[in-house]
């Protein structure tokens, strides 16, 4: 049946809910029951961690014609009536249909599930059948073009079932289209076939499973089948990308020629935008053109479920048509959707409504409605007390529905949701329209009603779409705003603000992971508690006799407290305590006289947050009264200030996982998504209907580690249930679990596939051996010994929920030792036995155990197969062994003992039983001797990769053959140190160390949401990931499981491009991991739930980002949110050049398909030699050998040159003639002459840049071969680096290979069209040119999957692809490790990690130590990242290395123009050069410790994270290896835009605002969206001052930044009312003015009255002001020119800026070697020693040689460690407006002040003076920036 959405909604959340108390475990009852009540568990539609429910009904859409209507009226050929499966069609099918008919351009806006595919397919086949009749000649007639292969294929699976025995041909061509015919897979029927025998085939293969693919004979499934003349298909599915090489690859032009081609097909036309748009907008046209159509002789048809908003009208989208198509607006139409009238009884009667409990009538219902049997006699009992009347029990449905009809508030309630409401709302408008109060509950009542009249597959009345959204805790605090009342415990701090505002401090909770004790944090100035001391508080203020610490944030300086108001242990506990270190280590600690050693008593102002250490009526440092608490500060350790090293309750040390960064043993209280969404997925697999979830995410890299986290999380839990299941409440051995598992397994392959891909990966299954079992049983035994050896501080395994007890066999209290002994403690012998048996578990649960796995008897490396596989982790801390006594040989931390020179844990647990002390050692010697004779305790040798241990002689482990698995419910607690244990012991004290609590018992908790999965037998996830990282074959083949009944695949994590209408099957609901950027995207991915005539639910989980909240905070700003037509920028020359470029190879294939046999010959013999197949002619000989100098292929400028005419109609027919008027310029005459002469260039240009690229793997190669020659063989990373070089070599020769579609994302270079694509010569349809490959390295262990290549565009490179980083994809996480180099020295950068500036000193060529802010970079490249591991539950979350990365200009530019506009100094320049430079990892940055480890001879990196040790390790090896040091190292790229800059903005946040609001502005008057102009903010090195640059990412530049100039008026008035209108009335900014989902990085500095304020300084449009000549490197005022030209011009510079003479030449003393310097001017300071002023710089021009570069250097060091100012200023900077600018600014700050120095920057006319003077040109101007 289908679900009911309300009590779907209603479970997941139920779901949620419990697992968020469950995660957060408070040991303290008093928070633990404010967590309980917050979070409103028994009234989850009001917790505060949802919003909704909203709600929205999807009504049934109106009737329309009839078929034999269409087909009396000459619509449909009369075939038609036997094709189309209904009778009748829908309205809004019927107005498409013949609005194509009747020759229009056709939109077809209308949502998911809507029937868009039939609108157009119908008419087409229509025709196609005329044609048929008419016996026309073959040809093409539609072409089908989809965004994605996945949408493409659906539609093909259609079509043969439509068109089968039609006679109309019917093909796909895209990537994996096979190139022959006897490539085809799967049945293809036989001639003559009918449309009856193929569906009783097809249905014959879905009976049997089979699965092949069956293929009609009207179907062309290869290339060859198309090409062949007469074979071309009548209607033509494919892809833009392949649409393009249809029309330039020679072999393929045939399928169009002569083509009477009448439809061309769009779907999901929205996607159509940005670059994209434009690039397909050229390629409609040059289809027509080649084809010999013109636009009114073919009809155009676009689809979409949010084409264009209503409120727009049909403006919008008949805009978009008019662009995209080149057609006349006025023949668009535009179709929405037509929705039938719901069935009413005329006569309605309001119900009476509940006399009872609302909440309780509704919770009648909700159980009702899901009710397995007697659901007519259960609906009856809550329908009747809501004014309703009982339900027979024969057709209830019916019945049930014919009620509801006569309803007048079910009626009003169905107009309400016409548009979604929020339930909260419905109430108050439904209460005004039948005249009496309603409550929520009644309505979810009657919603739930309605929609239950649709069980057993009848049509429910009303059929409601439940939209929720759920956060996860935002970060707990707490508050002390209630006298005496203690925290006060709230989920987000800025629930508090809401309720009680800022009077109060709001302080972050962190709670211990082992035993839930609490901490709370606030931050001061100036603090520091030494641990280990009985001394009070370092620091603060002494205001009178109080020492005082006020609040400071961290930011600022500040420092972490921690502080408790008491400790959830045993009150009376006084007794002294050791204390643990991170690695476990007892660390002997002294007694504060005053109380607990780790704790001090202070005083902390609730209002404020400071601390006192002394009590007083008013807080010392806001003067609040009765305003102080008495709390307990932590003492934290020098190495860890301000950290919690280990818990005060419990003494759970913190850890560094893998050496990395250091981890508290507490967490915060705060939602970590990845396991938020999996609980959200969890529970709606599982109440779903028909078991099928998508999970939507917006970034690549979150769906990857989403769905193999969730593949981790999900089968370790099933395999933990599994486990369980096996076990009895008499006890099991290991062997019996085992096989018992390997039973399930071996029987229910699906499940063994999902649970144990480690085995599948090493052994796929096979009948004919025995060996995948034989690695089965092993995975499956190291996993149940993982169990059996969980931690005795962790919280989660069987052990610790209470439901797993190990008894040991031939051990009971029966044996002698217990019988001996019982009566001496005064304990029965049961409960001794009980407390020798809780010793034994606490060593299992420490790893003392042993088996024949050997699993913790030896240190495990990465080369071990166990490791490599991924049977099991690396073991932290490697193997420990057992001994009676340690000896003086053994290593003390691998040996344990019971009995030391002091007392061990196992001596004072004993003596805690009352064993009495001089008869300890005798007791437990007696034990050991027992155990040991019994065999529980046996020898072991402990091992490591040479051989034994050292020090480990004579080590005992428990013998995993002595373990008995016995079934369990309950566990003990420590009521002191809060740990669980499953056995109360011999008196009821806990073993725990020097702990001395009090075991009591407790019961399982019936909100626990881990035993609610444990014994819900809930359906298993089994997610995967399904974005472009998934290569094309394991895309498809997911996708089928995913539709087909079976449970490998239920769950899919997705990227925004299954948000498209592909046909996954029917889906009860949706779940989108984040909010969605757009409205339109989320009714996009809204729409895939309840296709079908299925109800619907739809999850957002909302993240802690600003813009994901502000939507949850009022979520009808997305459900009610404008839905814009897609928008694109046809004014781009550099675009326009690719296309014409394929038009001239389109049109010379043409001329010589009609040409006689000679002239075609030549023609052919030329583009075969210019365009061949494969890269390799351009670079190799016949023979093989590498080409000195690359193929020339100027020869196809004669072919251009003869057919010059014909080409140039071509292309005018293609653009001009069909280009909208606004952007015409770009494609008069002489511009489209122009780039078809220049194109044989540009080609020669794009073979040199392969050239360069195979000259560098070859140089790779002999540098290998040398090393190899000099070592006799190479080290295995050399010899995977000489095999990646040897792949790049391969790759140009076309000999490498590989798989189809492998590289994810990138293009194979061994092909030419691609490459040339990716190059940016020929179209490309948003593949950015010149991207960085990232290979990632498989692991050989994984046999089902193959090293693959991620591409990103450099700027995206540049943060992702650098070390330390992991890059996430196919359930695996890579790490960037060796970079693909260049030969180019690297670059020396000085950075201001301070105001974030970067600028270029040069190129190193020296080896000279660095200094703390410079650093070497070198180009970003492309890297090899080989597998760290498989993507883990154990990782909260994604790794997402923080970069900095810092912007400048490199000085050179195209022409452009100045203005001013009041204060601004705004300039717009055409290819302006942008170098983004990544300094180093953010975190490191701000330590000022720049760069990557990195060696700039072979690439190998490291992370910059790694411990020292490791990094020292890693130096080392590396050097030894390779014999070149590795140095700090940044890397940068360059990209040429053009820039529209605000100059001299004061700081930040003016800059990033008014650039956003500029930016929002422009989409609001121009065609654009917002993400084509992007920001960069560049940093001033002498202030706070910034340019922000607003800069077309578009190569080449669209013209948008020249227009926004242009219409300035207009986008700043847009802007100025956006801004000052604001609908959210925000204090800063919010999504409803400034906030976007892509800007969500920068959203602290954005705040819309910063920017209203410019606005209205000043109106009008914009002053011109002088205009900016091209400036190159070099320029011919001051190169060659000799120091004294460039002294005086700059002097010149200083006195008309009103700045005081210099010195000139002063001598200044310095240190050996260089004794003295002498800078051309100087400027002595009074407090400082003064500005040392060096002319064309300190080591380019004249001092340009390298060693007096590396002298330069050191001089300038001193100087500025003296306290000099340096300021080197070089040549090319004389002629720079904006470069003197800033130069004399910095120069006058220090001179003639602050304010003094901001006029002389803001008034330029100093420059002009001195530039008309000196160069004799008046009013020539040369603009740089910065």
């Amino acid at each position: 049946m289908a679900i009911n959405p309300i009590t779907f909604t209603e479970s997941v959340i139920d779901d949620f809910l419990r697992y968020q108390l469950t995660t957060y475990p408070f040991a303290d009852p008093d928070l633990y029951r404010q967590l309980k009540a917050l979070l409103r568990l028994d009234e989850s539609r009001d917790t505060p961690l949802r919003k909704g429910p909203f709600i929205s009904l999807s009504r049934p859409f109106k009737q329309g014609a009839s078929v034999e209507q269409m087909v009396a009226d000459g619509v449909f050929h009369p075939h038609m009536r036997k094709l189309i499966p209904f009778p009748y069609i829908r309205a809004h099918q019927e107005q498409a249909i013949r609005s194509i008919h009747n020759g229009k351009t056709t939109l077809v806006s209308t949502g998911t599930g809507s029937g868009k595919t039939e609108a157009f397919l119908y008419p087409i086949i229509s025709r196609c059948l005329e044609l048929q009749d008419a016996g026309a000649p073959p040809g093409v007639v539609a072409v089908l073009v989809y965004p994605m292969n996945a949408l493409a294929e659906d539609q093909l699976d259609r079509l043969r079932g439509l068109l089968a025995g039609s006679g109309i041909s019917f093909g796909m061509y895209v990537g994996k289209t096979p190139e022959n015919e006897a490539d085809v897979t799967g049945e293809i029927m036989p001639a003559g076939t009918t449309q009856a025998a193929y569906v009783a085939r097809l249905l014959k293969i879905r009976e049997d499973g089979s699965g092949p693919t069956l293929r009609p004979p009207e179907e062309r499934a290869s290339r060859q089948s198309m090409r062949n003349p007469g074979g071309q298909p009548r209607i033509l599915l494919t892809n833009v990308k392949q649409l393009e090489l249809l029309l330039t690859r020679g072999k393929d032009v045939g399928i169009f020629d002569a083509a009477p081609l009448e439809f061309m097909v769009f779907d999901e036309a929205h996607t159509f935008r940005g670059a994209q748009g434009a690039e397909t907008a050229c390629l409609i046209r040059r289809l027509r053109t080649f084809c010999g159509r013109k636009p009114d002789d073919v009809r155009h048809i676009a689809t979409s479920a949010t084409m264009a908003g209503a409120e727009d009208g049909d403006d919008a989208a008949r805009d978009f048509a008019h662009r995209f198509f080149g057609v006349n607006p006025e023949s668009v139409s535009l179709i929405r959707e037509a929705y039938d009238e719901l069935q009413w009884n005329s006569v309605r009667q309001i119900p009476a409504g509940p006399s009872g409990d609302p909440i309780d009538v509704l919770s009648r219902v909700l159980a009702a409605v899901d009710a397995a049997d007697d659901v007519a006699e259960a609906i009856s009992g809550p329908l009747v007390e809501l004014g309703g009347e009982r339900l027979p029990t024969a057709n209830w449905q019916k019945a049930l529905a014919e009620q509801l009809s006569a309803n007048e508030l079910v009626f009003q309630l169905a107009n309400v949701l016409a548009t979604p409401q929020a339930l909260g709302d419905i109430p108050v408008l439904l209460g005004d329209k039948v005249g009496r109060h309603v409550s929520e509950a009644e309505v979810l009542a009657w919603l739930a009603l309605s929609a239950a009249s649709g069980r057993d597959n009848n049509d429910p009345l009303l059929r409601p779409v439940v939209h929720t959204f759920v956060r996860g805790i935002g970060g707990g605090v707490v508050t002390f705003d209630r006298d005496d009342a203690g925290a006060r415990l709230w989920l987000s701090g800025e629930d508090a603000e809401e309720e009680i505002g800022d009077d109060f401090r709001r302080f972050p909770v962190i709670t211990c992971t082992t035993c839930g004790q609490h901490y709370f944090e606030t931050s001061v100035n100036d603090f520091g508690l030494a641990y280990g001391s009985r001394g009070g508080p370092t620091g603060g203020d002494l205001v009178g006799t109080t020492a005082v610490w006020e609040q400071v944030p961290i930011e600022s300086g500040g420092c972490r407290v921690l502080f408790v108001d008491h400790l959830v242990t045993a009150e009376d506990e006084e007794e002294d305590f050791d204390d643990l270190n991170e690695d476990g280590e007892v660390v002997v600690s002294e007694r504060d006289v005053a109380g607990h050693p780790r704790l001090h008593p202070m005083f902390v102002c609730r209002r404020c947050g400071s601390l006192q250490e002394e009590n007083s009526n008013e807080c010392i440092a806001c003067r609040a009264r009765d305003a102080m608490v008495p709390v307990q500060v932590v003492r934290t350790k020098p190495d860890y200030h301000g950290q919690l090293h280990s818990c005060v309750a419990c003494h759970a040390p913190g850890r560094r996982p893998g050496g990395g960064r250091y981890r508290e043993p507490a967490r915060p209280l705060r939602a970590v998504s990845v396991s938020d969404v999996h609980v959200l997925a969890q529970s709606m697999v599982h109440l779903s209907e028909r078991r099928r979830l998508l999970v939507f995410a917006d970034n690549r890299q979150d769906a990857a580690f989403q769905a193999g986290w969730m593949q981790d999380h999900a089968r370790r839990y099933r395999l933990r249930t599994l486990i369980a299941q096996q076990i009895k409440r008499e006890g099991v051995s290991i062997g019996d679990v085992l096989y018992g598992l390997d039973e399930i397994f071996g029987d229910d392959q699906e499940l063994s596939r999902a649970l144990l891909p480690e085995v599948w990966q090493v052994v796929p299954y096979s009948d004919s051996n025995t060996k995948h079992r034989h690695e089965r049983l092993l995975f499956l035994r190291l996993q149940i010994l993982r169990e059996l050896a969980v931690g005795v501080k962790q919280r989660l395994g069987l052990e610790p929920w209470g439901r797993l007890k190990v008894r040991y066999v031939g051990f009971g209290p029966d044996d002698p030792v217990v019988k001996k002994w019982a009566p001496v403690i005064g304990v029965t012998d049961a409960d001794l036995c009980e407390g020798i048996e809780a010793i034994l578990d606490h060593a299992r649960r420490t790893r003392l155990l042993s088996d024949d796995t050997e699993i913790f008897e030896k240190v495990w490396g990465q080369g071990d197969k166990h490791i490599q596989y991924g049977y099991i982790p690396i073991l932290p801390g490697g193997p420990k062994g057992l001994k009676l006594t340690r000896g003086a040989a053994d290593q003390q931390s691998r040996i344990l003992q019971w009995v030391g020179t002091r007392p061990t844990q196992v001596w004072n647990a004993v003596a805690a039983w009352g064993v009495p002390e001089e008869l300890v050692q005798e007791f437990l010697g007696e034990l050991w001797n027992e155990l040991v004779s019994k065999g529980i305790l046996k020898p072991v040798s402990l091992k490591y990769w040479k051989g034994r241990l050292p020090g480990c002689a004579g080590a005992y482990q428990i013998d995993s053959k002595k373990l008995l698995l016995c079934s369990n419910k309950g566990r003990y607690r420590c009521d002191k140190c809060r740990r669980t244990t499953v056995r109360k012991g011999a008196t009821g004290t806990c073993l725990a160390w020097h702990c001395g609590g009090r075991l009591v018992w407790e019961d399982e908790i019936a909100d626990d949401f881990d035993l609610r999965l444990l014994d819900g037998n809930y359906a298993m996830l089994r997610a995967v990931e399904h974005s472009a990282q998934v290569q094309a074959d394991s895309r498809e083949r997911i996708e089928n499981q995913f539709k087909q009944d079976g449970e490998q695949v239920n769950t899919l994590v997705c990227t925004p491009t299954l948000e498209l209408g592909v046909d996954i099957g029917a889906l009860d609901a949706v779940l989108m991991r984040n909010v969605p950027p757009t409205a339109a995207n989320y009714w996009q991915r809204a729409g895939r739930a309840g296709r079908r005539h299925r109800m619907a639910v739809d999850v957002t989980y909302a993240q802690t980002t600003s813009f994901d909240q502000a939507y949850f905070r009022e979520p009808l700003k997305l459900l009610g949110g404008q839905i814009e037509a897609p928008r694109f920028n046809l004014k781009n020359s550099v675009m326009l050049r690719k296309h014409v470029h394929a038009t001239v190879l389109t049109t010379l294939h043409q001329i010589a398909r009609r040409s006689d046999d000679e002239k075609k010959r030549e023609i052919l013999d030329v583009l075969n030699r210019c365009f061949p197949v494969m890269l390799k002619p351009y670079l190799f000989s016949d023979n093989g050998d590498v080409l000195a100098q690359p193929r020339s292929v100027l020869e196809l400028s004669e072919q251009i040159f003869d057919h010059l005419d014909e080409i140039r109609a071509a292309t005018r027919r293609s653009f001009a003639e069909c280009w909208p008027e606004a952007d015409a310029e770009v494609v008069d005459d002489d511009e489209l002459q122009k780039l078809i002469v220049e194109m044989p260039e540009k080609l020669q240009e794009v073979i040199g840049r392969f050239k360069r690229r195979l000259d560098w793997a070859l140089g790779e190669i002999r540098r290998l071969s040398a090393v190899k020659m000099q070592k006799g063989s190479l080290d295995k990373e050399d010899e995977s680096h000489e095999h990646r070089c040897d792949r790049v070599v391969k790759r140009f020769k076309g000999t490498l290979k590989k798989t189809r579609d492998k590289a994810q994302g990138g293009s194979d270079d061994s092909q030419t069209m691609s490459s040339l694509a990716r190059e940016g010569f020929l179209p490309g349809y948003g593949l950015e040119s010149g991207n960085i490959i990232g290979t990632a390295e498989v692991p050989r262990s994984n046999s089902k999957l193959e090293d693959f290549d991620l591409a990103r565009p450099p700027t995206v490179a540049l943060r992702e692809f650098v070390p330390g980083n992991a890059i996430y994809a196919n359930g695996l996480r890579f790490v960037p490790r060796r970079y693909t180099l260049m030969a180019d020295e690297p670059t020396r950068f000085v950075v201001d990690t301070e105001r974030q500036v970067v600028r270029e000193v040069g190129v190193d060529a020296g080896r000279a130590s660095l200094a703390q802010t410079e650093i070497r970079a070198v180009p970003i490249c492309d890297v090899m990242m080989p597998s760290q591991s498989q993507i883990s539950d154990e990782e909260d979350f994604r790794f997402q290395m923080p970069v900095s990365v810092f912007g400048m200009e490199l000085g050179n530019h195209g022409a452009g123009q100045a203005w001013t506009w009041g204060a601004l100094d705004i300039r717009f320049r055409r290819a302006v050069q942008l170098r983004m430079v990544n300094v180093g990892a953010m975190r490191e940055v701000e330590q000022v410790r720049l760069g990557y480890p990195v060696c700039l001879a072979c690439g190998q990196s490291s992370s910059p994270f790694a411990s020292k040790a490791a990094r020292d390790k890693f130096v080392a090896d590396h050097l030894e290896r390779c014999g070149h040091e590795v140095q700090p190292t940044g890397f940068f790229t360059d990209v040429e835009v053009d820039v529209l800059g605000l100059h001299n903005i004061e700081d930040r946040e003016v800059a990033f605002s008014l650039a956003e609001a500029l930016r929002i502005g422009a989409s609001r008057v121009l065609d654009m969206e917002v993400e084509d102009v992007q920001i960069m903010v560049i940093g001033h090195d002498a202030d706070d001052a910034c340019d922000v640059l607003l800069y077309d990412p578009m190569p080449g530049g669209s013209g948008l930044l020249a227009a926004l100039a242009q219409r300035w008026e207009d986008v700043r008035s847009a802007a100025l009312d956006l801004m000052t209108n604001c609908p959210g009335a925000c204090q800063t900014s919010c999504v409803d003015c400034l906030q976007t989902y892509r800007n969500r990085f920068y959203h602290k500095f954005l705040n819309r009255h910063v920017a209203v304020n410019v606005f209205e300084s000043a109106s009008g449009p914009l002053v011109a002001g002088y205009p900016i000549p091209e400036k190159h490197p070099k320029t011919s005022t001051t190169v060659g020119q000799p120091q004294t030209h460039i002294e005086h011009k700059f002097r010149a510079f200083l006195r008309e800026a009103g700045l005081p003479e210099p010195e000139c030449q002063k001598r200044i003393e310095l240190n050996p070697p260089h004794y003295h310097t002498k800078p051309d001017f100087f400027y002595p300071l009074p407090d400082e020693p003064g500005i040392c002023i060096y002319t064309d710089g300190m080591s380019t021009g004249i001092h340009g040689n390298p060693e007096q570069a590396r002298k330069d250097r050191e001089i300038r060091d001193e100087l500025l460690n003296k306290g000099y100012e340096v300021v080197p200023v070089t040549s090319g900077q004389l002629d720079d407006r904006g470069a003197m600018s800033m130069t004399i600014g910095r120069i006058a700050k220090y001179l003639v002040g602050q304010e003094k120095a901001r006029e002389i920057k803001s008034d330029l006319g100093w420059f002009d003076r001195v530039a008309a003077d000196v160069d004799g040109v008046p009013g020539s101007e040369a603009d740089g920036g910065t």
